[in-house]
């Protein structure tokens, strides 16, 4: 089959407005005609929410700590047949990945799915030395994957000095330059899966200058000929078959309180056989009629008054996870089924009051790239399982559970979780794609519920 057109964008440094330059080029490929997917790499970051709200464009995550190589591949072409460009948002730093390793990092997708990189640059005072440093990078690891160099946060004057000089020590086409816009970044903006319709307007109108200012200033044409340059790949397409056909329902929270559930993990969960209903353990009453429920993490503690508030959704909750619903709880939804969690003021606010713990602020210990071993059977997995799964920063609680051993890619070990029975809760947020039987699993035990009642 013919290449699929693909370009990955990765800062050479922090702060490399690596965002505002992919979300703006989505935009300008949209208004070309073209129908863009994204990609983000890591599990966790968080630029797959700016693809979605600003580009308005599905957005996945890729990630080699979680995923093997043809699985990335399979998941980067998924819609190839059905879009005319990928184009994935990199890591800050061209070869830092997982725990200080080149792991998951944007040389590292380049080098497993043949995508040529766009390398962002912020020019400083010492365009030499600026050189020398590219050049080295280039260099570090065999076969970089760069193709071209675009500058940010610098002025047409500063570009013209710096284009030529890069262009002549480096060999590498310099394609453009986005000038600082800090009333239009994306990264000033509060990003939320929800909106208000004034935050919209907000936002689209910082992606419609971005956009405008890079058909100004960058060679689009460029990038996109660099693009089709991509090496042909003919991964394996996902071929999930359903495991049921009764349509087990799960119900998901996503709200502003729980908006980690990744686009790929849903996708596999329908491929599978269930119904996903999204609700609002912020605004709606109660859950909605399911067999399963699925709190994945966010951060609650922004929103733990609200959550509070509302006593029939915790009340709901509650009783369907006592009753035995299959039930996943990830980061802030495991807090969320505590017995009480501190606002941002610190004071202490009831939650659904399933599990011991109270959650408060004090920072949790270190998460990153994580490997779980199960100790107890439960209904996503039998005792003596090992997963990978990461954790993140955030408030911590006085009842963390033992059912789990963590253990960080920095080798540090502790014990969190309930995964017993028809509860999996904990820190770690998993991802189905490493180990879709959990996704099996969990699709099957909804639908045993199901004919149950």
């Amino acid at each position: 089959m013919p290449a699929y057109p693909r370009l990955l964008f990765t800062g050479a440094q922090p702060d490399s407005g690596k965002t505002d330059i992919t979300c703006a080029f989505l935009q300008a490929a949209v208004r070309r005609g073209l129908h863009p997917d994204a990609f983000s790499c890591g599990a966790q970051a968080g630029s797959s929410l700016y693809h979605l709200q600003a580009a308005g464009v599905k957005s996945r995550c890729l990630d080699h700590f979680l995923m093997q190589t043809e699985t990335i591949q399979s998941l980067l072409f998924a819609d190839a047949a059905a879009t005319d460009l990928a184009v994935v948002e990199g890591t800050e730093g061209l070869f830092d990945g997982s725990a200080g390793t080149d792991l998951s990092s944007s040389w590292d997708l380049c080098q497993s799915t043949g995508t040529p990189a766009v390398l962002i640059l912020r020019p400083q005072q010492a365009l030499l030395t600026l050189a020398a440093q590219v050049k080295g990078l280039l260099q570090f690891r065999r076969e970089s994957g760069v193709r071209a160099l675009l500058l940010s946060g610098c002025t047409a004057a500063q570009y013209q000095a710096a284009a030529p000089l890069l262009e002549q020590e480096t060999g590498l086409p310099c394609v453009g330059y986005l000038p600082a816009m800090p009333d239009c970044s994306l990264q000033n903006f509060p990003m939320r899966p929800v909106l208000s319709a004034a935050e919209t307007a907000d936002l689209h109108s910082r992606l419609d200058r971005l956009a405008c200012q890079l058909e100004r200033t960058v060679n689009v044409a460029l990038l996109l000929q660099i693009a089709k340059s991509a090496t042909a790949l003919e991964p394996a397409p996902f071929a999930r078959q359903p495991v049921t056909h009764e349509g087990p329902r799960i119900a998901v929270a996503s709200d502003n309180a729980f908006c980690r559930v990744c686009t790929e993990d849903r996708e596999l969960f329908e491929q599978l056989g269930a119904e996903l209903l999204l609700f609002s353990p912020l605004g709606d009453a109660v859950l909605p009629p399911c067999e399963g429920l699925f709190l994945g993490g966010g951060t609650p503690e922004q929103f733990a008054d609200g959550l509070s508030r509302n006593i029939s959704m915790r009340e709901s909750i509650r009783r369907a996870v006592l009753d035995g619903m299959p039930t996943l709880a990830e980061d802030g939804g495991f807090l969320y089924l505590g017995q009480s969690m501190e606002n941002t003021e610190g004071l202490s606010r009831p939650m659904a009051g399933v599990l011991p713990g109270r959650a408060f602020r004090t920072v949790r210990p270190r998460g990153g790239c994580t490997r779980l071993t199960v100790w107890q059977d439960n209904f996503l997995c039998p005792k003596g399982t090992t997963l990978r799964a990461y954790t993140a920063a955030g408030p911590d609680t006085d009842a963390r559970g033992a059912d789990l051993l963590f253990q960080t890619e920095q080798e540090e070990k502790w014990t969190c979780g309930f995964a017993h029975g028809s509860l999996f809760a904990s820190f770690a947020s998993l991802y189905f794609l490493s180990e879709p039987t959990l996704a099996a699993r969990f699709v099957l035990a909804a639908a045993k519920r199901r004919r149950k009642h």
